[in-house]
């Protein structure tokens, strides 16, 4: 079975069941989560992403944006996806952290790693 990923999509979390498996908004698509959703939750921006085979359409649910109010007060409030001990944050300044008991990058064809300076342990 093949399976494809789209695009990240946001979809406004209306409820969460008692496994932590918030509904959302816009859409009936069978949710998989990465991580347990709380309560407190409900009316925030859950990140998702379609997967799409043959027989069902399923939206993964990877985490929620942060709240507008809260990164108004501070203009370097990255956007964070986590997951259990990983994380990837990416600031509005260009700067991307990712953080990981393993980071793996797999490319086809190159990696092309261009920086003032590359701390290397």
């Amino acid at each position: 079975m093949t399976m494809t990923l789209s695009t990240f999509q946001l979809h406004r979390i209306l409820s969460v069941n008692a496994a932590g498996v918030p509904q959302l908004e816009g859409t009936n698509a069978q949710v998989l989560t990465t991580t347990r959703f709380t309560p407190d939750t409900v009316g925030q921006q859950a990140v998702c992403q379609t997967v799409r085979d043959a027989d069902v359409s399923t939206l993964i649910a990877l985490g929620v944006t942060a709240d507008a109010a809260d990164s108004a007060a501070d203009d370097n409030t990255p956007l964070v996806l986590r997951t259990g001990d990983a994380s990837l944050a990416l600031y509005p300044d260009g700067r991307i952290r990712m953080t990981g008991e393993d980071i793996a990058i797999d490319a086809a064809t190159g990696l092309n790693l261009v920086a003032a300076r590359i701390d290397l342990n």
